[in-house]
């Protein structure tokens, strides 16, 4: 019972985390001017990403994260994310997403949050009807609102 709830609460604190960085780069995205075009996002960027694809980041430390683009939603400017667990010390040449460690099965992002973080396509595969589980369940929340 202890292990689970360790992990129950290693999990609520990766979840945050990942969080305020979303909102930070909500924020900070949002808070760009088309003055600054060394900061903006290139239309080109934007119409690169590919419904079903496997993305890595890198971070401050060279670790590589995977997320997959469940849905391309470009009238409200949102990528809705899967993202995983799983790291790498090298980029990844190859993956799976029934191979990786789903961290959070959905996650809405600003196209401009995605793209500040340099995404690489590792690769392109469908996206399962399982895998929208929790954008249908968005979609139903922002309906009530």
């Amino acid at each position: 019972m202890a292990y689970i709830q360790s992990m129950k609460k290693t999990m609520l604190t990766s979840l945050r985390a990942l969080l305020l960085c979303s909102i930070i780069a909500l924020i900070g995205s949002g808070c760009q001017t088309k003055s600054n075009s060394a900061n903006m996002v290139s239309d080109t960027q934007a119409a690169d990403i590919q419904v079903g694809g496997l993305y890595v980041t890198k971070d401050s430390a060279n670790i590589y994260s995977v997320s997959k683009v469940l849905v391309l939603d470009n009238q409200n400017g949102i990528v809705h994310l899967r993202v995983y667990r799983d790291t790498f010390s090298l980029k990844p040449k190859n993956l799976n997403s029934d191979s990786l460690h789903i961290m959070v099965g959905h996650f809405p992002l600003a196209k401009e949050g995605f793209l500040a973080d340099k995404p690489e396509l590792i690769k392109t595969e469908p996206v399962r009807e399982d895998e929208l589980e929790g954008y249908k369940m968005y979609l139903d929340a922002m309906k009530s609102q």
